[in-house]
């Protein structure tokens, strides 16, 4: 077996040491771009058996002209810039890293929470601006005995759901794929989720049935002056049907960690409203999570060119050829 060569097709963070370190104990010759486009995936990807990517797109095309590709690997764990289909039918294993910010995202979600329900942020502003009035936060709930509403119900919401019962809440879980639970969790319906939800949290991936699933007519049905909060992806909210419920107060307010696009382009209408707490998809960040990250990213294309049992791989039928 020759040596095999790896290519980070673009990564912005500050140093790749954790990567470096994976690829040369494997022997692995290796190299960082900075690819934007799929066009420069092709130009400068050429020869790679693997590559770890982060935004850059690697769909059909560049799938298609990258002659001796076995694996994709991915900084995350959601694989929007890459084509599994076109992966999975050219033989090319895709793999992503799904359990390395589950306890960083379920604490940043439930930390933005409990900011739009104590107003923190709100009153830090005023205080540091030169006010002295808690007055201005305005009407703050209880937390104890509120309902938390999970869109989606799998090992973050898990999480999430562990926090609020600590702090008392009720909570309820809507997820077509999950049937039973062994926490104090009430799964119903959709509807039912969002007529009884105080807060509501999102967990879902984003597919073609989770697509603006908060969208003017889902909005319609939560309770007036309820919160919402995103830590999965911005496609599943109608960012204008959201920030028209906030200007009118259907929604108290909303806690945002994704959008779309990222970054936000500069008419976005959610851009300025007080009502909103906002922060640059850094929910999945830690110290120990963003470690893992790169050292998992990595050693996918590791397991998977040296035949090694691979541990996070979406289409697994190819590994079997």
């Amino acid at each position: 077996m020759g040596k095999f060569k790896v290519i980070i097709s673009d990564c912005d963070h500050p140093a790749v040491e954790i990567e470096e370190k994976v690829f040369q104990e494997a022997g692995f010759d290796w190299e960082l771009q900075q690819c934007r486009t799929e066009d420069e995936v092709i130009e400068h990807c050429q020869g790679a058996a693997g590559i770890l990517s982060q935004y850059a797109p690697i769909k059909a095309k560049a799938i298609g002209k990258l002659p001796g590709l076995k694996v994709l690997s991915r900084y995350g764990v959601g694989i929007d810039n890459l084509d599994l289909s076109a992966a999975t039918a050219a033989g090319v294993a895709v793999c992503n890293v799904p359990d390395y910010c589950q306890d960083d995202v379920s604490t940043h979600a439930f930390a933005l929470l409990l900011d739009l329900v104590r107003k923190v942020t709100l009153l830090h502003n005023h205080t540091f601006a030169g006010g002295w009035d808690f007055s201005r936060a305005g009407s703050v709930p209880r937390t104890a005995g509120k309902t938390l509403g999970l869109l989606g119900f799998g090992a973050i919401a898990r999480l999430v759901a562990e926090k609020a019962l600590g702090f008392r809440m009720r909570v309820l879980a809507f997820d077509p794929y999950v049937k039973e639970t062994d926490l104090a969790v009430e799964l119903v319906g959709l509807d039912e989720l969002l007529g009884q939800a105080d807060f509501l949290s999102l967990h879902a991936p984003l597919t073609a049935e989770t697509a603006k699933i908060i969208n003017a007519g889902t909005l319609a049905k939560m309770k007036t002056g309820a919160l919402l909060v995103n830590t999965s992806r911005g496609g599943l909210v109608d960012e204008s049907a959201l920030a028209s419920a906030l200007k009118a107060g259907k929604l108290a307010g909303a806690g945002l960690d994704v959008l779309s696009p990222e970054p936000p382009v500069a008419d976005n209408p959610l851009l300025g409203l007080p009502n909103l707490i906002l922060t640059p998809h850094s929910s999945f960040f830690s110290n120990e999570s963003f470690a893992e990250l790169k050292e998992k990213a990595a050693r996918n294309m590791v397991e998977v060119l040296t035949g090694a049992k691979v541990r996070y791989c979406l289409n697994r039928s190819v590994l079997q050829v």
